[in-house]
């Protein structure tokens, strides 16, 4: 994997509240949050997250990602609190199957 700079660490409450909305302008509308449990070690809770949601990807390999229909995600943390947060698109994480609604199976009107 190339290395990358990406930072996903808030020194401060304003620094996570203005990346915050950076990535809200960038169209990030859908999020997770959560609270990394006292009993945790932060740094394999990060690793972890980074991993498992392809996070930590160089810049043109989240644009390529972006031009191929894939949603971007990015992690956030600020002490033991993180987001993670996503725009639209299909992410590999994401199940393979939508789930069934029942407006899908619902006939149109006629």
């Amino acid at each position: 994997m190339p290395k990358t700079n990406y930072r996903w660490e808030a020194k401060s409450i304003d620094g996570f509240l203005a990346q915050l909305i950076r990535y809200v302008a960038s169209r990030h509308y859908f999020y997770v949050t959560g609270r990394i449990p006292d009993r945790k070690d932060i740094a394999a809770v990060d690793g972890k997250l980074l991993a498992l949601y392809a996070v930590a990807k160089p810049r043109w390999a989240r644009a390529r990602r972006r031009l191929a229909g894939t949603a971007g995600i990015h992690y956030l943390r600020h002490n033991r609190f993180f987001l993670l947060i996503a725009t639209h698109g299909k992410h590999a994480s994401s199940p393979t199957t939508p789930p069934t609604s029942a407006t899908s199976a619902a006939k149109p009107y006629t």
